[in-house]
């Protein structure tokens, strides 16, 4: 099936020692599985090979299907499966982090979360997966290519040639092309939805250099250990050494690894602990109840003893005092002294118990923490996605910003540029009398000042970056290159009903304002029975829980609005940023007359320079045009969901 063995088995071999070293051992017990429609087909060795180890697998009726494409949820299957982690490393990445990622993908979920733990795949600005959307070619390959242990720093170029070039160096698309004749080899579509037959090809190419050596099982060695530690080059490893950050890459590793991470996973461990918290509150108020019905039942001891206590003593007492025996008068002496001890005992087991509180109350603040508890747990892993959201947000806008400074340096240099060239003629036509001496000192001071501005943006990029690079770990002093540009995201959907109803059932700000209404009522409760109905405390938390109330029944309008509005202002950028297209395209037509017209002597070097200064700002306000709208997308996806400040839990 694969062209050249000998040099594919050295060449991919340390490859796919990455693919292995990043989750544990691959072995290759194949069993025999086939499948009814694969007879005589160049898939069978492969697909049958990679089923029997489960990384691949067919249909109910004992089909393959090779000409049926492949989802975005399928290829994270059988990539993650490919990398074959533990349970455990399963479970470390089981956080859904994609709103679109439900119960109708409960067979995939854990191998999405994985495969984008690991740097393999990437979601949507807007919080979806879109698991159902088919995989390219391109992206199969880079998904491979990422599982490996490759990320675009350490290839160079750009997307999707990076990958895509890789994967023709291991020859992992050798088995594709051995089907082709040279022409259809030549005009091979790589951004066509790829299919599974082919798929299967691709990740057996992946992993066919192993087999060549004959290993059935690679083991685990720890990164640090000598020559293991070289070679595992997985996406856990970060980029402090790159000349080159793609905004994923970004993102990637300011969640995993930025100093806003570490205080996000701090925040996580003090809100788990919270949770942990209220389980022993818990505890405590029901040992308190406990308490309160042993006390409850011993005053009802106590009550029954005295009752008997005073019947012995009114009988003894109903003798006249000449007629009782000694013994009688000792008696009635004991049942005295019994009588006090025991209404001292209750006394006592009285005053405990109304410091205490009563077993109602008591019940209701069980109840009460029982409800933190729950909101609490329920809400730990949403709390600590929206500052994921937060970092995540803040990355893009930190990339955008250097994105724009980079953009001021060039358009700084093409402004000295035009200085430069237009002192050149200031000078030229000053030698043969054309202008006087002023123009040629305004000129001369224009440059200057072109000079200085091309050093300002200069000095302004540079300071970015090294903020940026503190953030990301990297040293200060890193040329970072940036690989992504700033061009408008694809506007969202426009279902306003669907995006409201998953805000509702997913905003944390909402899910608190539910929570507080059920926390007052029962406030409210405790109230009631400690102070009474009268009590100004009860009638005050009554208004609180109404006002409460009022803004949860109003809340569903509310985000409604606010998304709507959000939607209506995302149009308006998209709209905002073709004007400003328009607006420097304009700019640059009136540079090019305005230059045009000075050099034939009907046009003054002021108009000239106006000309420039409108150009500057012109591609200076559509950058941050743009900007601002892919901001606001990610923004509107993050208005759909958890949202991107944390509560108090």
């Amino acid at each position: 099936m694969f062209k050249n063995k000998k040099k594919r088995g050295s060449m991919i071999i340390s490859a796919v020692l990455s693919l292995l070293m990043i989750s544990g051992s691959f072995v290759f017990t194949f069993a025999d599985t086939s499948f009814s429609d694969l007879n005589n087909s160049p898939y069978k060795a492969s697909v049958e090979k990679l089923s029997a180890e489960n990384i691949i697998s067919g249909y109910p009726d004992g089909s393959f299907r090779p000409e049926k494409t492949v989802t975005r949820a399928e290829a994270c299957v059988m990539i993650s499966r490919a990398m074959n982690p533990s349970d455990e490393k399963y479970a470390a990445a089981s956080e859904n982090r994609f709103s679109d990622v439900n119960a109708d993908y409960t067979w995939a979920k854990r191998y999405i979360n994985y495969a984008y733990s690991m740097g393999v795949v990437d979601g949507y600005p807007d919080g979806t997966f879109r698991p159902s959307a088919s995989v390219t070619y391109n992206e199969l390959a880079a998904m491979i290519i990422r599982g490996m242990g490759y990320s675009a720093d350490m290839l160079g170029g750009s997307w999707p040639d990076n990958y895509k070039n890789k994967a023709v160096e291991l020859e992992i698309y050798d088995g594709i092309y051995a089907l082709l004749t040279a022409a259809e080899k030549q005009n091979f579509d790589y951004k066509a939805p790829a299919l599974r037959g082919n798929t299967s090809l691709m990740i057996y190419a992946a992993l066919d250099g192993l087999r060549e050596q004959g290993k059935k099982e690679l083991p685990v060695k720890e990164a640090g250990n000598g020559e293991a530690a070289e070679q595992n080059t997985n996406l856990n490893s970060d980029l402090s050494a790159a000349k080159t950050l793609s905004l994923s890459d970004a993102v990637r590793i300011m969640k995993k690894d930025s100093y806003l991470a570490k205080i996000a996973q701090l925040n996580y461990e003090t809100d788990k602990t919270k949770v942990e918290g209220y389980a022993e509150d818990i505890k405590d108020i029901k040992s308190a109840i406990k308490s309160i019905e042993d006390m409850e039942n011993r005053i009802d001891r106590l009550v029954d003893q005295k009752g008997r206590v005073n019947q012995a003593i009114a009988y003894l007492e109903s003798i006249p005092p000449e007629d009782r025996t000694p013994e009688q008068e000792a008696a009635l002496a004991e049942q005295k002294q019994l009588a006090s001890s025991i209404s001292t005992a209750l006394n006592q087991v009285e005053a405990a118990l109304e410091q205490i509180g009563t077993r109602d109350a008591m019940e209701i603040n069980k109840k009460i923490v029982e409800l933190q508890q729950d909101f609490a747990a329920a809400n730990l892993e949403g709390n600590h996605l929206a500052e994921q959201n937060s970092i995540e947000y803040q990355t893009v806008s930190i990339y955008y910003g250097i994105l724009q400074a980079k953009e001021n340096v060039r358009v700084s240099r093409d402004s000295l540029a035009v200085q430069e060239e237009l002192k050149r003629i200031t000078d030229l036509k000053y030698s043969v009398g054309t202008v006087a001496k002023m123009a040629v000192q305004s000129q001369n001071l224009a440059v200057e000042n072109a000079e200085q501005d091309v050093r300002d943006a200069e000095t302004s990029l540079s300071g970015a970056i090294m903020s940026f690079n503190m953030m990301l770990g990297y040293d200060l002093t890193t040329n970072m290159e940036l690989t992504d540009t700033l061009t408008p995201l694809a506007l969202p959907s426009a279902d306003i009903d669907a995006a409201v109803e998953s805000a509702m059932n997913n905003r944390l700000s909402a899910l608190q304002l539910k929570y507080a209404c059920d926390v007052q009522k029962l406030s409210a409760e405790l109230l009631r029975k400690n102070e009474g109905k009268e009590s100004a405390a009860y009638k005050k938390q009554l208004l609180a829980l109404e006002l409460t109330e009022t803004s949860y029944n109003n809340l569903k309008k509310s985000l409604e609005l606010e998304i709507r509005n959000a939607y209506m202002s995302l149009c308006n950028k998209l709209e905002k940023i073709q004007q400003s297209r328009d607006t420097v395209a304009i700019a640059e037509e009136g540079l090019r007359l305005a230059e045009v017209s000075y050099k034939a002597g009907t046009g003054t070097l002021a108009d000239v320079q106006k000309a420039q200064v409108s150009v500057l700002q012109s591609n200076q306000m559509l950058m941050a045009t743009i900007a601002d709208y892919n901001l606001s997308v990610y923004e509107f996806g993050y208005l759909k969901n958890v949202g991107k400040e944390r509560i108090e839990l």
